[in-house]
């Protein structure tokens, strides 16, 4: 599972921020063997905004 790096709400967040925010947590928690293929939403109104869940099924 991951997260994002910062813990930020994605919902709030410029558009670079929105693609690096999982993709780096995914990389970093790869780096140490971790799965990271789950998505846990910080601040859980983001799993509802189209855009974040678009951007985030694409990293």
């Amino acid at each position: 599972m991951s997260h994002t790096y910062s813990h930020c709400n994605l919902s709030t967040v410029d558009a670079t921020s929105l693609q690096r925010e999982p993709e780096d947590h995914r990389i970093t928690l790869r780096s140490y063997s971790y799965g990271a293929d789950v998505l846990i939403y910080p601040y859980g109104e983001a799993a509802r905004n189209e855009t974040v869940r678009t951007v985030v099924t694409d990293v």
